[in-house]
């Protein structure tokens, strides 16, 4: 019923915030946030998987870097897709395969977390996020590539998600006389920010460097609670 859901969860939460506090994430209703090292937004949700009625403790990873919306520093909006399990070692498995809760909870402490610990730079996060998962559908990843110099693999994010025509036709459009500000200012105005960002990564490294430095700012005005100072 309702009374034992809220007491359950209330409890798990209760818990995980013990595992964690010390470690400097901040609580938002049923996730917790932290900036770590050079700029790597971790997040630590639990809840139950609807489908199968199964309790997962997930991860989620983001570079501030990258184009990251405002509701991802809420609890509702955060995304956390990777289980405690797959973080743990194991290969990826459906919610109904998942152990207690208490289980994942020890794996969340002795090993989740100094593994978490362990991702303290882009490049660090970049090797996570890819063992994690290898598909390169993944806007989360142009960040951390951007920021890690490998322009390349961003553009082939991108061309991933938006497609192949779309991506030629994007590189074969005419380009606009304007600055770097005021291209970085168009690219957070349009919805679909994918075809400012490959112009300006075509750009070069001072556009890239101005675009990774905005997003970040841009971020860290959401990330306030859960910044070390």
């Amino acid at each position: 019923n309702e009374s034992f859901c809220f007491f359950y969860f209330t409890n798990m939460g209760v818990t995980i915030k013990k595992h964690v506090a010390l470690f400097g994430f901040a609580r938002k209703g049923k996730s917790f946030f932290r900036v770590w090292g050079d700029g790597v937004l971790q997040i630590i949700k639990y809840g139950r998987e609807r489908a199968f009625q199964a309790d997962l403790i997930c991860v989620g990873l983001f570079s501030m870097y990258g184009p990251l919306p405002s509701k991802m520093f809420t609890a509702p909006g955060s995304i956390a897709k990777y289980s405690v399990m797959n973080c743990y070692g194991q290969n990826a498995l459906p919610p109904f395969f998942a152990p207690p809760v208490q289980t994942q909870m020890d794996m969340l402490r002795d090993r989740v977390m100094p593994w978490l610990n362990s991702i303290d730079t882009q490049k660090e996060l970049l090797d996570a996020m890819t063992k994690l998962d290898r598909r390169w559908n993944d806007s989360a990843k142009i960040g951390p590539y951007l920021a890690c110099g490998q322009q390349n693999h961003a553009k082939k994010v991108i061309k991933e998600i938006i497609g192949p025509s779309a991506f030629a036709q994007i590189r074969n459009a005419p380009k606009r006389e304007e600055t770097v500000d005021e291209l970085l200012a168009r690219v957070d105005r349009e919805p679909t920010p994918y075809c400012g960002m490959i112009e300006i990564i075509d750009r070069g490294e001072d556009a890239v460097c101005a675009y990774l430095q905005a997003n970040y700012a841009k971020n860290a005005e959401h990330a306030k609670f859960c910044m070390s100072e």
